[in-house]
């Protein structure tokens, strides 16, 4: 849905960032901020969600040793495909490949790829041109030709070429007059005018509504499945009742076990057993004929019992899943109304580590959890900077990210980062606390280990005291969070 036209006029709005000076990068899941300060380039390439806007950036970017202080010398766009290239001093470059589930952004390096949202690595070479009509350079006759036959058109994805199908003679002349009038709907995101869409001031505007809008129809549609998922299983609870609820005829059970041991020794092992019952009346019982008589017979007894224990719980289960019911049917109210506070915020992913800046300029990175632990530890930290751990105990790992690997970290920021790494740890209410720390160079995985667990060499140990972020930042340690 994201066209190449879009990505043209966007450009346009983007001139205002040359010049200007990066703050650093922040990645997030699938989306990548290049801060320049209140506002940022930023892109996203959720396979539903593909976009390239201006917006607020977070302040969470772990790229500082690329980028921080770098300037921006020139952004532009192959021609009119969906790639979008940022570049910096010193040969530095980030691609924003908008490509549907192809896309990728790449960071390169003169033509070495350094990372890639999708883990790509190796040598960048910029993709062949298309070779098609361009919507900005061809008549609209011909255009119009193009369209009606769904040939390709440079600028245009495939979807909108076929959303043009659909419109009316003097609807598609209005749009191929290509005056600049962005526009959108839930269906489609244009710089030029469309029936039934909402008119704004921007190209950006236009893509920060259309995402919206796109995000409402994502979480209502999650919704109506949460819904149905809620209703299926409040079903098959209501037919779990309705079988409880039927009289069991589970005497019977005992029955046949005893006329199988009564006449075991001149039955035959046939299935069904027929004999004549203690009531002189023809009786059939179902038997396993890989197993004797006597073996049925007790098969029987045991599932006498069974289902005589089962009568007398009956009831307590069925007021058991009643309850379930309840619950079931209260969650799916709360969905309703959740689902109207959330259809308008935006969906993001939480970065699954905290972070904190100190006055010397480096940085403390500490994970949330064990996606974190492993991505602060073995993604986003260098060989040199230094990784702390509390000693035989549980506790996240935290990395001492360095600014300049060329200056060693001081006393304070050492000790800073252990009672950071104390602190979030399973001793954080002790008054001294053992922590190992080594540069992440001596850090590695063990074979086999789960996720998190890592073995460390040359490390130093040290005795420090937990400490709140909080509290360190009262005492200047910490700048900000």
């Amino acid at each position: 849905m994201f066209s190449g036209i879009v990505i043209h006029y966007l450009l346009q709005e983007m001139k205002g960032f040359i010049g200007g000076r990066v703050r650093d990068i922040e990645i997030n899941g699938n989306k990548l901020i290049i801060n320049t300060g209140k506002e940022g380039i930023i892109g996203e390439i959720h396979p539903e969600l593909q976009r390239i806007y201006i917006g607020k950036a977070n302040g969470e970017g772990y790229f500082t040793t690329h980028f921080s202080g770098k300037r921006i010398i020139d952004i532009k766009q192959l021609g009119l495909d969906r790639f979008l290239i940022v570049e910096f001093e010193d040969e530095y470059k980030i691609v924003f490949e908008m490509l549907g589930r192809r896309g990728d952004i790449i960071i390169v390096k003169g033509d070495q790829i350094l990372d890639s949202l999708k883990g790509k690595r190796g040598i960048y070479k910029n993709p062949e041109p298309l070779r098609a009509l361009n919507i900005l350079e061809e008549s609209s006759k011909e255009l119009r030709e193009n369209i009606k036959s769904g040939k390709r058109i440079t600028g245009l994805t495939p979807y909108f070429v076929r959303y043009l199908q659909e419109l009316r003679e003097e609807e598609l002349d209005k749009f191929l007059e290509r005056e600049f009038s962005p526009c959108c709907n839930e269906k489609i995101l244009s710089p030029f005018p469309l029936p039934e869409t909402e008119q704004t001031k921007t190209m950006n505007d236009a893509i920060v509504k259309f995402f919206h809008l796109q995000e409402e129809k994502r979480a209502k549609k999650e919704k109506e499945i949460y819904r149905r998922r809620i209703e299926k299983e409040i079903e098959s609870l209501k037919k779990e009742i309705e079988i409880l609820s039927k009289a069991e005829d589970y005497d019977k059970y005992k029955y046949w076990g005893d006329l199988l041991l009564t006449y075991k020794n001149s039955l035959k092992k046939v299935n069904p057993v027929k004999l004549i019952g203690f009531n002189d009346e023809p009786v059939e019982i179902p038997i396993d004929t890989a197993k004797s008589i006597k073996e049925n017979a007790e098969g029987y007894f045991r599932l006498y019992k069974k289902m005589k224990s089962k009568e007398k719980n009956k009831t307590k289960i069925i007021e058991k899943i009643k309850k379930k019911i309840e619950k079931l049917k209260k969650r799916m109210e709360g969905v309703e109304i959740v689902g109207k506070k959330k259809g308008k915020k935006k969906i993001e992913e939480s970065i699954p580590y905290r972070e904190f800046i100190l006055k010397s300029g480096n940085k403390i990175l500490v994970g949330k959890n064990a996606r974190g632990n492993e991505m602060v530890t073995f993604r986003i930290g260098r060989k040199f900077d230094i990784f702390f751990h509390i000693r035989e105990a549980p506790g996240a790992h935290t990395i001492l990210y360095l600014i300049d690997k060329n200056v060693p970290p001081g006393k304070e920021d050492i000790e800073t980062a252990a009672s950071i790494a104390a602190y979030f740890s399973k001793a954080t209410h002790s008054n001294m606390v053992s922590v190992s720390f080594t540069p992440l160079r001596y850090v590695r995985k063990p074979r086999k280990g789960k996720q998190g667990l890592v073995l460390l060499t040359k490390e130093k140990n040290m005795f420090i005291t937990p400490k709140n972020p909080k509290e360190l930042i009262e005492e200047g340690k910490i700048l900000e969070s």
